[in-house]
């Protein structure tokens, strides 16, 4: 009877970040269509080009494959670095592209800093 409830407990915690996982790729289209809609101007830079259609395609395969819970790992570290790059290139993006003399541009690149950080939430 003791060692049942670990094995319960160490179930449950699988399960738990297996729907995570599986919550994050429901939310994937609506937060990167999101970002795309907002961010249109700064598509221009190199740096972002090359993410933008990685999450989709990952969440299509996900979708396609529907994964046990045991396997939530193998499919959040790749989210997760996908997001963590295209992160870093739309916060580059955003102090590279944007003048600091004119503070319309600078309200722009907030605005489209905001709507892409709704969109990931």
């Amino acid at each position: 009877m003791e060692n049942d409830a670990p094995v319960a407990a160490n179930d449950l915690v699988t399960r738990l970040r297996a729907e995570r996982v599986a919550d994050v790729f429901s939310n994937a289209p609506m937060g990167v269509s999101g970002a795309l809609f907002g961010g249109w101007a700064l598509v221009v830079s190199l740096a972002a080009s090359g993410t933008l259609g990685r999450p989709k395609a990952l969440a299509a395969a996900y979708r396609r494959r529907e994964p046990a819970a045991a396997d939530w790992r193998r499919w959040a570290l790749p989210f997760t670095l996908l997001a963590f790059a295209e992160g870093l290139c739309w916060g580059y993006a955003a102090l590279w592209l944007v003048d600091p003399a004119h503070p319309q541009q600078r309200l722009i690149a907030i605005l489209v800093v905001c709507v892409i950080t709704t969109g990931a939430v």
